[in-house]
């Protein structure tokens, strides 16, 4: 399959009004917003992690051939933070901002599913940013040292819409061979296959040459 299309572009959502619920239509019927659960797989790569030469790019995949699957390279910035844990933030990120913006979704009655297969994004964001939250947005070491907390901002805007929108995070094993002998729609097939593309994405971006 080739991904090169979904290389560096930003999706568009289509033209058109947001239809809301309960609102009326020309023909004087109410429309309804019907529940629906967006399922999404993210994943970050870098090439010289935490170096100052470090490219990264980040990978968002929604199922095949959807105009809205990402592959965006990350390059090193003023400040310095691009890294393996950016870039995998980022993606997330990404997945959030995307769905957010589509005309039909309903902040009350949709729920957006992330898989991913860094614990460290999803312990970031549904563990220790409670504490860190209640600590002033800081961390303590095993000493009981406040110490700063790395890719903080991102976290924070992560954590903001979590409150705002139902996100749900789940884990998926990473860097797994093709299951063999199962079902193709069984679900450990299709979260194989999702976060398998996901990373093709997020390595492909980075190893491009811009």
């Amino acid at each position: 399959m080739d991904i090169r299309k979904w290389l560096i572009v930003k999706p568009k959502t289509e033209t058109g009004k947001k239809t809301e619920t309960g609102k009326k239509t020309e023909t004087g019927k109410k429309t309804e917003t019907k529940s629906k659960v967006y399922i999404v797989y993210t994943d970050g790569s870098s090439l010289n992690n935490g170096q100052k030469n470090c490219i990264g790019g980040i990978g968002v995949f929604f199922e095949d051939d959807s105009p809205f699957n990402i592959g965006e390279q990350m390059t090193f910035e003023s400040d310095g933070k691009i890294s393996n844990n950016v870039c995998e933030l980022t993606a997330c990120l990404k997945a959030i901002t995307t769905i957010k913006d589509f005309p039909e979704f309903n902040s009350i009655k949709n729920a957006i599913v992330i898989y991913s297969d860094s614990k460290y994004v999803i312990n970031s964001i549904t563990i220790w940013s409670d504490n860190w939250e209640k600590n002033g947005w800081n961390r303590k070491d095993g000493n009981g040292q406040i110490k700063p907390i790395k890719n903080l901002e991102l976290i924070k805007e992560i954590k903001g819409l979590t409150r705002i929108y139902n996100i749900q995070f789940r884990h998926v094993k990473a860097h797994r061979t093709e299951p063999k002998g199962i079902d193709k729609d069984s679900d450990e097939y299709k979260f194989w296959y999702g976060n398998m593309m996901a990373d093709k994405l997020a390595n492909h971006a980075a190893k491009t040459k811009l």
